[in-house]
């Protein structure tokens, strides 16, 4: 009789998340007043953006090994009898040239049609996705969601967002337009700095002077940051959820990844001949600075430099950093992605590679990253509020 009572109440819905770097699937159960337990969670890293950001288009292989991810991951989900689905395709998928083709070949495996959304539809779900698991009714947030191929930042006050933009600065978009050689040219980092330094410089006019009560950052890329900041191995990056990493620890990090590069000072003004020896620098362990090492990234970018457009851009956003996110799936809620906190001014995010003072940064505990977008698109799925997705 409980089991047949609870059935009428609860009901199963799955979301898939498409993005630049990894595919994510979430499935859960959702009851009458939106609480979710999550039944399934899956994360593949494909890399559907290396392509799209160098050559303009999905090539054959990353479209094979997405399709085989999907159709994993529909298996997954199939077995649960789910009510509704809805699956997302982000930057990469916006910006592709042969977008279609792809869509019908995953439409097709999946039995439901591939939605590509807008930036700013991105923003939203990555908000909804931070609040839900995260409140902040009575603060002022800034949110931002740092993709492979974009970055979603929005102002959020007392629950609702005030302004949201969407800007080209994914991980692995500036790792294919910057860093081409390995270890980086001090050159392709200046352009890399200059680049993001323009684009965040909109966002934070807009925004206005306006004090910050916190700064959530969301992504696998921003947990492994912060991780690697905190000597935190990928092996036990449950633990690293919430820690601290301020300013000047995240620019310290990316200093330590990009010290091989040799000076400008070493560089032969003729190509003909040898670069000079790259200074000595720090070792770093790669299990902790390399936040899309997966052994099916057959189509990888460098991590290392991967690592240094992340931290780049990380050391420009806030002043404090801060992972965040939730329990495991035993403890009846599902993971969304990292998280950075801090209190803050802007418009800081304008000037902070001039800043030497960061902000204090709060202590908390943690757990590991997931997917705020899967988060938000699962509650959504229920026929009362998205009754187009039955």
């Amino acid at each position: 009789m409980c089991y047949k009572s609870r059935s009428l109440v609860m009901s199963q819905y799955a979301a898939i998340d498409i993005g630049s770097n990894s595919i994510r699937m979430l499935a859960a159960e959702v009851d009458a007043n939106g609480k979710m337990l999550a039944l399934a969670s899956e994360r593949q890293v494909v890399r559907l953006g290396t392509s799209v950001f160098r050559e303009g288009r999905l090539n054959e292989a990353t479209m094979n090994l997405a399709c085989n991810v999907l159709a994993g991951m529909a298996a997954t989900y199939r077995k649960l009898d789910v009510l509704a689905v809805r699956v997302v395709g982000t930057a990469a998928l916006r910006d592709a040239r042969n977008q279609p083709e792809f869509l019908a070949r995953a439409s097709t495996i999946l039995g439901t049609p591939v939605e590509v959304i807008s930036g700013l539809e991105e923003a939203r779900l990555v908000h909804l996705g931070v609040q839900s698991q995260w409140p902040h009714l009575k603060q002022r947030l800034l949110v931002a969601d740092i993709g492979g191929g974009s970055t979603e930042l929005v102002l959020s006050d007392a629950g609702h967002i005030v302004e949201s933009f969407s800007k080209p600065l994914g991980a692995v978009r500036l790792t294919e337009m910057f860093l081409k050689s390995d270890p980086a040219d001090p050159r392709e980092l200046l352009r890399m700095r200059k680049y993001i330094q323009e684009r965040v410089a909109g966002p934070a006019a807009r925004f206005g002077p306006v004090k910050i009560d916190r700064m959530i950052a969301t992504s696998s890329t921003a947990a492994a940051v912060v991780c690697a900041v905190n000597r935190v191995r990928r092996s036990r990056r449950d633990l690293a959820d919430r820690l601290p990493a301020t300013a000047a620890q995240v620019r310290r990090l990316y200093g330590q990844v990009s010290a091989a590069s040799p000076t400008p000072a070493a560089i032969k003004p003729n190509p003909a001949k040898a670069r000079a020896t790259p200074l000595p620098s720090k070792p770093v362990d790669p299990n902790i600075i390399r936040p899309g090492n997966n052994a099916n990234s057959h189509t990888a970018p460098p991590a290392k430099n991967k690592a240094m457009a992340v931290t780049n851009m990380l050391s420009r956003i806030a002043p404090t950093t801060q992972t965040k996110g939730i329990r495991k799936i035993r403890s009846r809620v599902a993971r969304p992605r990292s998280a950075i906190t801090a209190p803050i001014r802007l418009p800081a995010l304008r000037s902070l590679s001039q800043r030497r003072k960061p902000a204090s940064a709060r202590n908390s505990r943690a757990r590991r990253a997931g997917s705020p977008r899967a988060l938000a698109m699962a509650p959504s799925l229920r026929p009362a509020a998205r009754p187009s997705l039955k």
